[in-house]
């Protein structure tokens, strides 16, 4: 086990190499991975933000979470059997475009929808996006990250693909700051909700 260097990123990154990049399933999942964190922490760092300033009480955000760990609880004690025999590239694509389309739905909800229609969307459209959408994303990413890993480098590229998510999760949060200063809560969760599609989209690459 080593700390990566910069050229193993270099390597992964490197653009003169595209088509052989392309061709290797772990740099494609990396890159995907990384736009999904960089898009959930554009959304998970404002969104309680955005629900108190909508007029939301510390206690009903505090129900929605809770409500929305619980159903993580289930949906990853019952993965197997929600899933079945959808393969986990499947499986991640339909949950980056669940997760996509309730993020859009949110922030329309936050220019359109007035309490207590308000409240009602965002509890349950939070809990299906934040409990059901991440856990099939989660668990099958993690079951493809172990399947793409160079069996000689193991400890270098998941130590490169650890770094892009946690660059990817820093960078969604500085990003949502900037954007409900310049424009609004509805644009950060716009722009999130391009994020999981654009992922979704790279993940097409892999047959």
């Amino acid at each position: 086990i080593r700390i990566p260097k910069l050229r193993d990123f270099w390597n992964l990154l490197n653009p003169k190499s595209i088509r052989q990049r392309m061709a290797n399933y772990f740099a494609i999942f990396s890159f995907a991975g990384m736009l999904f964190y960089i898009g959930s922490g554009v959304f998970n760092t404002v969104y309680p933000v955005g629900m108190k300033l909508s007029g939301s009480t510390s206690s009903e955000i505090f129900f929605i979470f809770f409500l929305s760990n619980a159903i993580q609880c289930v949906m990853f004690y019952y993965y197997r059997k929600i899933v079945k025999n959808d393969d986990e590239v499947g499986t991640a694509r339909h949950a980056l475009l669940l997760r996509g389309i309730i993020y859009l739905i949110i922030g329309a909800t936050f220019v359109l929808a007035k309490a207590p229609i308000f409240l009602g969307l965002n509890v349950v459209l939070y809990p299906i996006c934040s409990g059901m959408a991440y856990v099939l994303y989660f668990t099958a990413s993690n079951m493809l990250l172990f399947k793409f890993i160079n069996s000689k480098a193991r400890g270098t590229e998941l130590g490169v693909y650890s770094s892009l998510t946690g660059i990817g999760t820093v960078a969604g949060a500085l990003l949502s700051g900037y954007f409900v200063q310049s424009i609004g809560f509805w644009f950060a969760f716009l722009v999130a909700g391009i994020f999981m599609f654009s992922a979704m989209f790279v993940l097409t690459k892999i047959k």
